[in-house]
């Protein structure tokens, strides 16, 4: 992979660049196809004014339900809540050109306190069954 530049020579992108692409390519071809969570409420799109309240998400779809709190700290977005039901499912944020970062989740169902770079953030969730759902992208 090159550029050519105004003086006729070839250059090559910069390594963050180069990287980015293979890794965008790789990722595509090695997730198989997510289908799609239903985002049932929002608490930011509600037309109360909810001035330092968390941000609450209820997340559904075939098989599992998914409640999340988001509170903004000057550090990041601390992410908690709850996902019914347990057994066997793992649930997570993507954000784009970065690692997924998981949500541990206890026995209970309860989503531990995670803090989480703010910024756009889609919502992961492997299912029992192997399935793979996202939501839609959001702003933490």
């Amino acid at each position: 992979m090159s550029i050519e530049s105004s003086d006729g020579r070839n250059r090559r992108p910069p390594l963050m660049v180069e990287t980015a692409a293979r890794r965008a390519f790789r990722e595509r071809r090695a997730s198989p196809p997510a289908r799609h969570v239903n985002l049932i409420f929002d608490s930011t799109r509600d037309e109360l004014q909810r001035d330092g309240l968390p941000r609450v998400l209820l997340l559904s779809a075939a098989g599992f339900d998914a409640m999340l709190t988001v509170v903004v700290s000057a550090r990041g977005a601390v992410v908690s809540g709850a996902l019914m039901p347990k057994q066997g499912t793992r649930i997570g944020l993507r954000r784009p050109m970065l690692a997924t970062i998981v949500l541990r989740v206890d026995s209970r169902g309860v989503i531990s306190d995670t803090l989480v770079p703010c910024g756009p953030a889609c919502v992961v969730v492997e299912t029992v069954d192997g399935s793979i759902w996202e939501s839609e992208w959001l702003t933490l």
